[in-house]
């Protein structure tokens, strides 16, 4: 199962104007708190290991991992069983909350990105999660 792919927005960022790449920026810092958190899976840590140290290191982007290693696909064989478990949980919120707390992040510019406070922010949604205080919300699309 795919969670989100970057192709599937690149068509919103050509209708505001805007580059290609920013299509991915808000799945690239999910990633990149999945990887500081050691969330992928063994599949994703041995595909490209010299470009996760330098993502961990910080001299390699994870909008670039994401787009060079990943291929822009975000899905369940990207992440171990932990990972996984959260991000059905939470990944349709995470929209939703990205674009409520931190609207710079949906379709902008990955140097512009505040990557701390969105790693405090899903800090705190993944310890709601293991104490059991999280709640799915109904994804926007359901009205019934």
């Amino acid at each position: 199962m795919s969670y989100d792919q970057g192709y599937w927005h690149t068509d919103e960022c050509s209708k505001q104007g805007l580059p290609e790449e920013n299509a991915a920026t808000h799945i690239a810092v999910y990633v990149l708190w999945c990887i500081k958190r050691n969330f992928l899976s063994d599949e994703m840590e041995q595909l490209d290991p010299e470009a996760l140290r330098q993502v961990r290191g910080g001299q390699l982007s994870a909008a670039q991992y994401f787009e060079n290693s990943m291929d822009w696909k975000f899905g369940e064989w990207c992440l171990n069983d932990a990972g996984n478990q959260f991000t059905l949980a939470y990944y349709d919120n995470y929209l939703a909350d990205i674009y409520q707390y931190f609207p710079s992040i949906v379709y902008g510019k990955w140097s512009e990105l505040d990557a701390n406070s969105v790693t405090e922010f899903l800090d705190s949604k993944y310890l709601d999660f293991t104490q059991g205080k999280f709640r799915k919300k109904k994804p926007w699309w359901r009205f019934w």
